[in-house]
């Protein structure tokens, strides 16, 4: 999936942090597994109908999840208030793993679809 695609149906929306006219060339860790599980056959971007940002997720709710998609993210270390320690009130998720979050809720991906594309 071309990387404007992807843009349109990940970060515009669900990435409270997305810009559309940044320059910006880095995708978040969960938007580059959902890229993977697209490449690799393991979702299609026609499951992510119906499912938008509102769905909340709590910094430390979603162990499994956040240590998949957050230990090896490249806005982490610097960008990521959401896995800052403490995080703060108003820590938001990436669009990245809002969606993921989703996708799992809704059973259209498993946990194990991301060990595998993260291996």
């Amino acid at each position: 999936m071309p990387k404007k695609e992807l843009q349109y149906y990940l970060c515009l929306r669900f990435c409270p942090f997305y810009k559309p006219d940044s320059k910006e060339a880095l995708l978040c860790r969960g938007a580059w597994l959902v890229e993977r599980l697209i490449q690799e056959k393991r979702l299609d971007p026609v499951d992510f109908q119906g499912l938008e940002r509102g769905v909340p997720i709590f910094p430390g709710s979603e162990r499994d999840l956040e240590t998949l998609v957050c230990k090896n993210c490249s806005f982490q270390e610097d960008d990521c208030d959401f896995q800052s320690i403490p995080p703060p009130a108003n820590a938001s998720p990436c669009g990245g793993l809002l969606l993921l979050k989703q996708l799992l809720d809704t059973r259209k991906i498993a946990l194990g679809d991301l060990s595998v594309v993260t291996d």
